[in-house]
């Protein structure tokens, strides 16, 4: 699992020690370079230098582990079956194909068997008058995988490679302890990937020891810190909710640590007394118990704090259970006087000089404080007060905001809810106006506040920064990311090769399941304009569907080939992507991953071919439709959306257009209204340097292509 991550997220490989024996030498190493290329990977100069002083014992056994697992993550482990065996150099006209179809439902269930037939196992009479089996990889009739059809396929054309090679290097310890480092000091929830790898440290005592522990970690992040500190921890922790999201992580490796799924709580007892001991120590303890009630009532029941020896040796904690228990109304919350105000829309002093005492809370609600309040000065006044002990990043967060706030005037707004899964929600926006000038003193209170604290760190001098990271979303929400191939973060926009004629997509999946790739084709207005799907798997020659496979037990795929510049004349701006689990079963219940191939022409090569790969995506959340990916054909770009899009059963893009676009133009907007890597390196730079346009002429350059992403997380909260 280590490799796999270490591959995905930092484009990293572990290689064994030289030891003892002949080196492999340079021959050798090149020529394992040029297998992992047909993978679309290539080795840097050193790690070839390391493969090539292996003994050959190693390099064999590097090679065994390598190449199987580049296979996994660029999807090229397993044979990829599509209905139309002869895609993408031969495939039926959509309703020349239907006609064919009902056919062979009728003469099947009219009982007809002609002589040149033959009966499948899926019980449908197939004519070879009007089918050829051999063009199928699924019954034409029914579209069930069956045992008399297979995934043969032919090469007509030889494929022309044109995606650039993911260039791979060696990760030591060193790399391994700093990169750990890094994410648990990182401001903002984990991806699966990230947590995979910081529990594959924690698992190494060698390595464990050795990383460095910020002294603040984001809350989700504190289970992974607890794995290696253990009751050290108490010092991080800001209150019990903390410890609920460790007692869920050690129940369940895999719990929501946002808190919005339950989990049945399962501990040792070692893990029990250290969760007493860490409760007695905490303020607030109360308050903090009532926020989860249920859970906590459930935890109690397992940690036991109320046996007698533990009401000796932790009588704050015995007590707080037992009010919580017997008499949770007496206990007076932040939140249920806070509550109070707002739903009552009262915005007084008392108001403020609460929401004052916790910065982040206030931030959260200023929007609403700033349209409700009679005055806003006293708001701002409350603001002033709170910027100092707010974090950084929240900072950042609510600026960008704010700013969007200032020039949008939709009729809808959208939000994006804590969860596992990521999903928008998009609803009319009746929210009162804030006057232009108050959100603009608002921004310069932040402006300032930001300003004080970075103008003390280290002077950069002189900086360039790429225009281009302003398309480069800062990592938020990362819990329900899907595990990618590449490194890439939700709204961000990523070039598609200027020599790709011709975007693929894929879907893959194992299981007696229907899953359904689809794309929705929208004008710069989002009216869609057409949409290709099983209900229309053709239009003219370079808008292209491979079929519907119906089940798939032995694998299936469907691809859909798209022509970029003859879509630009067609009228089309976007594509967006949509993969749905027809029948209803969500994804996480059986293998399935999707992606895009940058290729060189409508016809060449196999159907899959691994190198042409651009990004390959696990899909495994609790969901039965996702959008994956939306395109910018005017500007060649994909967006990387990773939206679970919704449940039930029978899903299309035509019948969910509307959603569709209206999900699209949030995913799009993103980078409006999220802060961008151009914002963090802009506000630094601003701060302890000086802005220049030449590069040549900077002491600090940072562009697109040699970003450190999590270097600049890293700065959000410095």
């Amino acid at each position: 699992m280590l490799q796999k991550v270490l591959v995905t997220l930092f484009s990293r490989i572990q290689v064994p020690a030289a030891g003892h024996g002949k080196a492999v030498g340079e021959q050798l190493a090149r020529a394992l370079n040029a297998e992992a290329a047909s993978f679309g990977y290539g080795f840097d100069a050193d790690l070839m230098a390391r493969i090539a002083a292996l003994p050959r014992a190693r390099f064999d056994e590097l090679r065994g582990r390598l190449l199987p697992l580049l296979g996994e993550v660029c999807g090229g482990n397993v044979t990829h079956r599509a209905l139309f065996n002869k895609f993408p150099y031969d495939t039926p006209d959509h309703w020349d194909y239907l006609v064919r179809r009902l056919i062979g439902i009728v003469q099947t269930a009219a009982g007809m068997r002609p002589n040149q037939s033959q009966v499948l196992s899926c019980g449908h009479v197939v004519d070879s008058r009007i089918f050829n089996l051999d063009d199928f990889g699924a019954c034409p009739v029914c579209q069930f995988q069956v045992p008399e059809t297979s995934g043969s396929e032919e090469i007509r054309h030889a494929y022309r490679r044109i995606t650039p090679l993911k260039i791979l290097s060696a990760a030591d310890d060193g790399f391994l302890c700093e990169r750990a480092a890094m994410m648990l000091a990182r401001p903002s929830s984990l991806s699966a990937d990230e947590k995979a790898f910081l529990r594959e440290v924690a698992q190494r005592p060698d390595l464990a020891e050795k990383v460095t522990l910020p002294e603040r970690i984001y809350r989700e992040t504190l289970p992974f810190a607890y794995l290696v500190l253990g009751e050290r921890l108490r010092d991080r922790l800001s209150g019990a909710t903390d410890l609920l999201r460790i007692a869920s992580f050690l129940s369940d490796p895999e719990a929501d640590l946002s808190l919005t799924r339950s989990v049945r709580f399962k501990l040792s007892t070692r893990h029990k007394k250290a969760l007493v001991r860490m409760l007695e120590g905490l303020d607030n303890l109360e308050e903090d118990l009532l926020r989860h009630r249920e859970r906590w009532l459930r935890l109690g029941e397992i940690i036991n704090p109320g046996t007698a020896a533990n009401r000796r040796r932790f009588p704050r904690t015995a007590a707080a259970f037992d009010m919580l228990r017997n008499d949770p109304s007496s206990i007076e919350s932040f939140s249920r006087k806070v509550d109070r105000k707002v739903r009552a829309r009262v915005v007084d002093a008392e108001l403020l000089a609460l929401l004052v005492t916790r910065p982040g809370e206030l931030l959260r609600r200023l929007d609403f404080l700033l349209r409700t309040a009679r005055s806003p000065k006293p708001v701002l006044g409350a603001l002033k007060q709170a910027l100092p002990k707010a974090s950084s990043k929240t900072l950042f967060e609510v600026r960008k905001y704010l700013t969007h706030r200032a020039v949008a005037a939709p009729e809808t707004r959208a939000f994006i809810p804590k969860g596992v899964a990521t999903k928008i929600k998009v609803v009319p926006d009746q929210r009162a106006v804030i006057p232009g000038d108050v959100l603009e003193e608002a921004i310069r209170l932040i402006d300032a506040e930001l300003s004080r604290r970075l103008s003390v760190l280290p002077a950069m001098g002189k900086v360039y920064i790429d225009p281009a990271l302003c398309d480069i979303v800062m990592p938020f929400n990362r819990r329900g990311d899907s595990s990618t191939s590449a490194p890439v973060t939700k709204g961000s926009r990523y070039a598609v090769a200027e020599t790709a004629e011709v975007v693929r997509l894929f879907v893959w999946w194992r299981g007696d399941v229907d899953v359904d790739l689809s794309l929705a084709l929208f004008d710069q207005d989002f009216e869609m304009v057409e949409q290709i799907s099983w209900t229309r798997t053709s239009s003219g020659m370079t808008l292209i569907h491979s079929g519907d496979v119906r089940n798939a037990p032995d694998g299936g795929s469907e691809f859909i080939d798209f022509e970029i510049d003859d879509l630009l004349r067609r009228g089309v701006r976007y594509a967006a992507t949509s993969v749905t689990s027809y029948r209803g079963e969500t994804f996480d219940m059986f293998p399935c991953f999707a992606g895009f191939m940058e290729r060189d022409s409508m016809k060449s090569g196999r159907k899959y071919e691994p190198e042409s790969v651009a990004l390959k995506f696990d899909l495994a959340v609790k969901n039965t439709s996702h959008i994956p990916l939306i395109f910018d054909l005017a500007a060649r770009q994909m967006v990387f959306a990773d939206i679970a899009f919704g449940m039930g059963r029978y899903g299309t893009v035509v019948g969910q257009k509307e959603k569709l676009a209206a999900t699209a133009k949030v995913v799009l907007d993103l980078s409006s209204t999220k802060p961008t890597a151009y914002d963090v390196l802009h506000a630094h730079a601003s701060a302890r340097g000086t802005l220049v346009r030449d590069p040549d002429l900077a002491d600090l350059v940072f562009t697109r292509d040699a970003l450190d992403l999590e270097a600049v997380v890293a700065m959000m909260e410095a």
